[in-house]
């Protein structure tokens, strides 16, 4: 089995609100859904908190995480969850650990009900994790996704104002067999890295929502 994960950046520092000592943009959510960090002492009091199995939730905050999750307000059932750590996480999908950068933090493991896909939900996660990470004083962001989906993901976060996504490297996991796999590092594509450098230079110097959506080059 061969996967590839795109791991991209995003330097806070370079956001003028951020300069500007103000709190991240933050969008309208739905109405309907109800988010809130849960760290582990909240986790420790009430383990069915939290969709993930207790062993894995257990060795994510012993790496320093806590997970955002997102409540439907009339069934209870969660909706949404995104995960933040500090610390260096096993990322199943890829089948190898990934460490949060010195000065930021990992997202990770994010899901949205698929009812809620292409909505509200996942643009106010995003928001809240970008002031989590301020609050942390950890204005470096990273996270992964495939290749196919970074210039969405990327074009959301810019328009909405709360970073500029570039691509750092992809990372190719070969797993053989029950516990043994091999990695290796490659660049992103050309057309990726000119990507991610026309979103910069477009909203670094527009501000958000002023400019179309960029063409996929």
């Amino acid at each position: 089995m061969i996967r590839r994960l795109l791991i991209y950046r995003s330097d806070l520092r370079e956001m003028a609100w951020f300069g500007q000592r103000q709190p991240a943009p933050m969008p309208t959510g739905d109405e309907r859904v109800e988010m809130h960090w849960v760290d582990h002492e909240a986790w420790l009091r009430n383990p069915s908190i939290l969709p993930a199995v207790p062993s894995v939730a257990r060795q994510r905050y012993a790496a320093h995480s806590r997970c955002l999750i997102g409540v439907d307000r009339v069934s209870g059932k969660i909706v949404y969850h995104l995960w933040l750590s500090t610390g260096s996480i096993y990322i199943d999908w890829i089948f190898k650990a990934l460490t949060a950068p010195a000065d930021g933090v990992l997202i990770f493991d994010v899901w949205v009900d698929p009812s809620l896909r292409g909505g509200a939900v996942h643009r106010l996660g995003a928001a809240l994790a970008v002031r989590e990470a301020v609050r942390l004083e950890r204005p470096s962001i990273e996270a992964g996704v495939e290749e196919h989906e970074y210039p969405s993901f990327a074009t959301l976060y810019a328009r909405m104002g709360l970073g500029i996504c570039l691509p750092l490297y992809v990372l190719t996991g070969l797993r053989l067999g029950a516990g043994f796999s091999f990695h290796w590092r490659g660049s992103p594509s050309a057309r990726l890295r000119k990507f991610g450098e026309r979103l910069r230079s477009r909203y670094l110097e527009y501000p958000p929502g002023s400019q179309p959506l960029p063409e996929v080059l």
